[in-house]
């Protein structure tokens, strides 16, 4: 059954329910999904007006989650369960962390980031890194902090901390080179 409760700080003026509407003065009102090109690709989003106040953009899917799913830990994001962004139903809706959503794009839905299972030269990120010698003698190069941890078995998080730093490392001087 549907269940209407105001928008938190628009009382009065704004209504959710658990089917996703979105109600201003007894009128549900239709909300189609912004430009794809646009950095919200896709979700429900509103403007919501108070008189004598700026108006204020949010995205549907957030109002619907104050609303009707609680958030005892405080998590911060609003993930679609079913991965359908216009799906806008308190069941389909839950609170999460940012890991906690990227690991359900990647784990439920399929969906890898642009640079997963990349590494070294073919990471956008990746910074090339040398050893050398005590003496200075470069003795090898590596294409990324990542392989370098992988080659040499030293923790990537301590050659990195140690790049550019001129501290010795395993016997070894670390410097980031250039890309």
């Amino acid at each position: 059954m549907k269940e209407w409760k105001d928008v938190v700080g628009y009382e009065g003026l704004y209504k959710v329910s658990s089917d996703g509407d979105v109600m201003h003065h007894n009128h549900i009102l239709k909300i189609s999904p912004v430009d794809p090109s646009s950095s919200w690709k896709r979700y429900m989003k509103i403007e919501l007006y108070k008189r004598g106040k700026k108006r204020k953009s949010t995205s549907v899917h957030r109002l619907i989650a104050n609303a009707f799913v609680p958030n005892p830990n405080n998590k911060p994001e609003v993930n679609h369960k079913n991965g359908i962004k216009t799906d806008n139903h308190a069941e389909n809706l839950e609170w999460v962390t940012s890991s906690e959503n990227r690991l359900h794009s990647y784990k439920v839905l399929g969906i890898k980031g642009a640079q997963f299972g990349k590494f070294g030269k073919d990471h956008q990120r990746s910074i090339p890194v040398n050893k050398y010698s005590i003496d200075g003698k470069l003795l090898e190069k590596y294409e990324g902090i990542r392989d370098a941890a992988r080659k040499t078995g030293i923790c990537a998080s301590t050659i990195s901390s140690r790049c550019d730093k001129n501290i010795i490392c395993h016997g070894f001087i670390w410097k980031k080179a250039k890309k």
